[in-house]
């Protein structure tokens, strides 16, 4: 049957988040209260699915009734506090639990209800309301089932709204107070761009809360005779749950953008990878180093000597200079990587593959060639070598050309340029000066024999 398994999906996505999180998530301040709301809205949403399914038997309407209501107001508070914690505000406050007696005793008035009744009579009453809607129940003045319907229908979806109404009453507070700016979210969605993290957890659980307030206000009759608003109520409900919950992941961070979030799962990548994979992780965490941190990765690098540079960070740190942390870290990182390094890899490349030979030869076809960042590359090379890419690429073909001359005395100076990796000889004798102090003519003379 293809709407039941459909009404399932937003309770098994809340079911596999919820393990997801027990997983990658458990060490955040906010892993408890998110699972509690995840668990809270599957079993909520498998319970409300129940009764699309006419072949439930043995009391099941009756018990899953039961546990929608049980379970269903404590989502709200939830939210709420989960809200407080994102934003970094751990008390509770005793008038925070007020709201639990109120669901409390309607359960209760259900249960007893349903333990008068008996559960074959609910689940006669449950699938008559499924299938005619409530247009029966003034017949039924009087009866059990009319008390029956006016406490786990009316009252309970009554207190619901209530708690929608306080809970965008809170989301509108607290954007004021802290001045979110949702406007963040466009160019979130559809440039990449950062975005604030409570921006888009308050956004994205506002949706939620509206989509599933639809659901409640609206009859089960009613999404029994419109199957399509059904299967569409469904898809937007789920999806909206995937998305919180995937940024709730990155709830520690002030900011997100869709790169971090693409690259969450960091070592999923092939072995000869790991190198560039590497440096890539660094250059993206770069943006959440701090003194303390910095320090102790230079500590665990072996960095000991350069007091003054982390001193000069922790100032750096206070004015959010983020980009001098970064070079403090690739300069440490540049003289201790080790073999299989971009560094070990670059002079590979140069040494022994001889790379320098080829005229053409950019920073960006080195690279590329290393599958890293034409900016990590540079970065390393400066670091290490105290100079820029084409200084290195002119001595290591000057070096090259020296070794040439030597052995090629009869060769001209295009032949030696264009073995050396020299466009012209122009080009060649004016670095070949520059480095060596000679021509490579006067060099030859000076270096016979």
């Amino acid at each position: 049957m293809v709407l039941p398994s459909v009404l399932i999906l937003p309770a098994f996505v809340c079911f596999f988040w919820a393990l997801a999180h027990s997983l990658l998530a458990f060490r955040t301040n906010t892993f408890r209260l998110f699972f509690l709301i995840l668990v809270s809205v599957g079993i909520t949403a498998l319970a409300d699915s129940g009764s699309f399914f006419h072949e439930a038997r043995g009391g099941a309407n009756a018990l899953q009734r039961l546990l929608l209501m049980a379970v269903c107001p404590s989502i709200v508070p939830l939210l709420i506090l989960y809200l407080d914690h994102l934003g970094k505000d751990t008390r509770h406050y005793r008038y925070q639990l007020v709201w639990i007696a109120i669901p409390a005793a309607l359960f209760t008035a259900a249960l007893i209800l349903t333990v008068l009744m008996g559960t074959d009579r609910v689940n006669v009453f449950l699938a008559r309301l499924h299938s005619e809607g409530n247009t029966f129940m003034p017949t039924l003045r009087g009866e059990l089932e009319h008390v029956y319907f006016v406490c786990t229908d009316l009252l309970f979806k009554f207190f619901l709204i209530l708690e929608v109404i306080v809970f965008l009453g809170f989301v509108v507070v607290r954007s004021w107070k802290e001045q979110l700016q949702y406007r963040q979210i466009g160019p979130f969605l559809f440039r990449g761009e950062p975005a604030g993290m409570k921006e888009l957890q308050f956004a994205f659980l506002t949706l939620i809360v509206l989509v599933a307030t639809f659901k409640v206000i609206l009859t089960e009759h009613f999404f029994h005779e419109h199957t399509v608003t059904n299967t569409v109520w469904s898809f937007l409900f789920a999806a909206f749950i995937f998305i919180e919950s995937y940024l709730a992941l990155f709830s520690a961070k002030e900011k997100v953008s869709f790169k971090e979030m693409a690259n969450s799962f960091r070592y999923n990548y092939r072995i000869k990878n790991h190198s560039a994979v590497v440096e890539r992780m660094i250059g993206e965490m770069v943006e959440d180093v701090n003194s303390e941190s910095l320090q102790r990765i230079l500590e665990k690098i072996g960095i000991h000597s350069n007091l003054e540079a982390l001193e000069g960070a922790k100032d750096r740190e206070k004015e959010k200079d983020v980009h001098s942390l970064a070079t403090t870290l690739f300069s440490a990182v540049s003289r201790s990587w080790a073999d299989d390094s971009l560094r070990a890899r670059f002079q590979h490349m140069m040494i022994d593959e001889q790379a320098f030979l080829h005229p053409s030869l950019t920073l960006s076809d080195v690279a590329e060639r290393l599958h890293s960042n034409k900016t990590y590359v540079s970065k390393m090379v400066n670091h290490t070598y105290n100079m820029g890419f084409p200084e290195v690429l002119n001595i290591l073909r000057i070096d090259y050309a020296e070794q040439y001359i030597i052995s090629h005395r009869d060769a001209t100076q295009e032949e030696i340029a264009k073995a050396c990796g020299f466009l012209s000889a122009s080009s060649l004798n004016s670095t070949f000066k520059r480095i060596t102090g000679y021509t490579p003519k006067v060099w030859a003379a000076r270096n016979q024999g």
